[in-house]
């Protein structure tokens, strides 16, 4: 099946406090969400599912393959056929490796819609998609510990007029309209469950 997609052109990335939060400009290119096994190439063989030889889609996990004008095709990642959208595999907040979405607000260790500084927002660079999801990302450390990728519902776009930061000397607030410039501001609703994303495990042949 042939879809058209919009891909990045430009990458633009907004870092404070060591969180980052990314959004496309975008260029059209045709896209082949796998699904028959993949096409043959110029030489009669399959592409193995859509996606580069190997790569096969999934009974929920579909393989995305980019398809050139002149027939070159390209593994692109995957796609979440259950939760309509793009993911990639990323180490999950239960250690496991799982295809976590692509589009997430991301939720800084500083912002907070409270001024007890307990709840806190997730944010994307202005003129990003509102998200479905938000991902605070931890550093996970394989054997010796530490948390991977924890993701939360969107309940909405924040509809506060201040935004607070976290100080040494408490809560500090400013206003929303500050940032207006730079970032879009969201709620936080219940965390997902890891096991609600499709897992992997690695294989060295």
């Amino acid at each position: 099946m042939n879809e058209r997609i919009l891909l990045p052109s430009l990458l633009t990335l907004a870092v404070l406090g060591g969180a980052a939060s990314a959004c496309t400009r975008t260029e059209v290119i045709t896209r082949d969400v796998a699904g028959d096994g993949g096409k043959p190439g110029p030489d009669g063989t399959s592409n193995g599912g859509g996606a580069g030889a190997g790569t096969t889609s999934g009974t929920r996990l579909r393989a995305r393959t980019l398809v050139a004008e002149d027939g070159a095709r390209a593994p692109n990642g995957w796609h979440d056929s259950a939760r309509g959208v793009d993911c990639s595999f990323q180490r999950a907040a239960d250690g496991k490796l799982r295809c976590l979405p692509l589009s997430s607000g991301t939720i800084h260790t500083q912002w907070f819609a409270d001024a007890s500084c307990t709840k806190p927002l997730a944010y994307v660079s202005k003129g990003c998609d509102a998200p479905t999801t938000a991902a605070r990302t931890g550093a996970y450390c394989g054997g010796s510990g530490g948390s991977g990728t924890t993701l939360y519902d969107v309940s909405g776009r924040f509809n506060g007029t201040t935004v607070y930061t976290k100080t040494t000397n408490g809560c500090s607030g400013s206003p929303v309209a500050s940032y207006a410039e730079s970032y879009d501001f969201f709620s936080i609703g219940a965390e997902i469950d890891a096991s609600e994303f499709v897992a992997a495990e690695e294989s060295v042949e």
